[in-house]
C-alpha cells in the first residue's frame, strides 16, 4: 500500500486508493507511464492536447487549449503555481517577465526589448503613445515642447 509518492516524479498520493497520480499541471503519459507537463496556459489535462482547466487570466478555446491574454505570458512559480504573468510595461506580446516582442500601438522596440514612446511623442495620463505638437522634437505633455527640430528653438 503505497502510503508517500515520490514528488521530484510531479506525483502526489490520492486517498483513500492510496495510488500516486498527476500533480495538477501534468498528464500521465500511456506508452512512458510518468507524469508529462500540460501545454502553456493549462492547470490541468488529461493529455497534451486536452486542457481541462485553464490557469488564472487564461482563456479557453474550443480546441482544449488556453492562451494567456494580451500583455501575459505562461510561467510557473517557485512552488509550482502555474499563471499568467503581466508582460513589462507598454508589451503586448512577451515570453518572460524580461523582454518584449511585440509593443502596444504607438510604441517601438528597443534594443534592450523593452517598450519605449519613440522621439517626438509622449505618453499621456491614459498610457497612450501620442505625438507631440508639429515642430516638436521632445515634449512631456501637448501643451509644451522641451526640445524642437531644429532649425526651430524652444521660446
Amino acid at each position: 500500500m503505497c502510503l508517500k509518492c515520490d514528488s521530484t516524479l510531479n506525483r502526489v498520493i490520492k486517498l483513500p486508493e492510496h495510488i500516486c497520480n498527476c500533480v495538477d499541471g501534468f498528464y500521465e503519459d500511456p506508452t512512458s507511464k510518468t507524469c508529462r507537463a500540460c501545454s502553456s496556459g493549462c492547470a490541468k489535462c488529461s493529455s497534451p492536447t486536452q486542457c481541462n482547466t485553464c490557469v488564472a487570466q487564461a482563456n479557453g478555446n474550443l480546441n482544449g487549449q488556453c492562451t494567456c491574454e494580451t500583455g501575459t505570458f505562461f510561467t510557473i512559480s517557485n512552488n509550482g503555481v502555474r499563471f499568467c504573468q503581466k508582460c513589462i510595461r507598454y508589451c503586448d506580446k512577451c515570453a518572460n517577465a524580461l523582454s518584449c516582442s511585440t509593443c502596444q500601438s504607438g510604441f517601438v522596440l528597443s534594443a534592450d526589448n523593452t517598450c519605449v514612446c519613440p522621439l517626438r511623442n509622449f505618453i499621456n495620463p491614459a498610457g497612450q503613445c501620442v505625438p507631440c505638437r508639429t515642430g516638436c522634437e521632445i515634449c512631456l505633455t501637448d501643451r509644451t515642447c522641451n526640445k524642437c527640430v531644429a532649425p526651430l528653438v524652444v521660446q
